[in-house]
């Protein structure tokens, strides 16, 4: 399930998590492959626009912080995070391409 990592800054939300998180606990996530349906993954640490569609089909715009998960190995460490795993989600029905990354990591 998807939720606020990848919807605000990491350098503002991964330090905030890794203060109540207890030393050797893990924290783990979720979010959209950057490169789901063929997209490029970002190279920079800048937000992709993209949008949320709700129940009633409305799209509402937001930012997403996509990353490779050395771009997210980079932003844990910076928060005091040893990333532990990352794992690739594929839907079949979509394609070759991953949709799905989750991310565990360890405060050390």
């Amino acid at each position: 399930m998807f939720g606020a990592v990848g919807l605000v800054a990491p350098e503002l939300l991964l330090p905030a998590i890794a203060q109540r998180l207890k030393p050797g606990r893990t924290l783990a996530f979720s979010t959209p492959h950057p490169q789901r349906g063929g997209r490029r993954a970002a190279t920079g640490d800048r937000p992709r626009r993209d949008y949320v569609v709700l129940p009633d089909h409305t799209r509402l715009p937001v930012a997403r912080w996509d990353f490779i998960a050395e771009q997210w190995q980079r932003h844990l460490a910076d928060a005091g995070l040893w990333l532990t795993a990352a794992h690739e989600f594929h839907d079949a029905r979509l394609g070759h391409w991953p949709t799905t990354l989750l991310i565990t990591a360890r405060k050390l």
